[in-house]
């Protein structure tokens, strides 16, 4: 059976996270309060997307979905995982190019936080993408990938 971690509601969540060897990492009330705590909805409600995505990836630290830990470390609230940004800005390079990427270096400049609207930004030159993923005008990461190959 495979599982599509897009359509897991926060139960079906915490069960995948509360199954490996970590044992019970976080229960449904518990992340319910969380949410309500940081005083928003991860998701559109039905679904989790970084509780889902910590599932998928293993990457459980508590920052990108405890809103209290991240606060007690220093941060406003939680964080999009730095690896998913990655993953928005190497989708963009592919989807701009139509072209698969070979190579992408980026740098973190700022966080985003779960419900902040942020926009992707390529620009082409041949072989090699300009990217951006911005915040109201702040840019949170920037790089450059290499493609196979564009469709210019």
């Amino acid at each position: 059976m495979v599982l599509d971690p897009r359509q897991l509601k926060p139960s079906a969540a915490c069960r995948l996270l509360n199954s490996t060897p970590l044992g019970e990492v976080i229960g449904d009330r518990q992340l319910y309060r969380h949410r309500m705590r940081a005083g928003f909805r991860i998701g559109d409600g039905k679904t989790v997307d970084l509780v889902r995505y910590a599932a998928a990836t293993r990457d459980f630290n508590p920052l990108h979905w405890d809103h209290v830990t991240a606060v007690e470390a220093g941060l406003p609230g939680t964080v999009v995982h730095g690896l998913l940004m990655y993953a928005w800005i190497v989708q963009e390079a592919a989807r701009a190019t139509g072209s698969d990427v070979r190579e992408a270096k980026v740098r973190f400049r700022s966080a985003l936080h779960p419900g902040e609207p942020a926009t992707l930004s390529a620009a082409v030159d041949g072989n090699t993408v300009k990217l951006e993923l911005a915040r109201d005008g702040a840019i949170l990461v920037s790089g450059t990938a290499t493609v196979t190959g564009t469709t210019e």
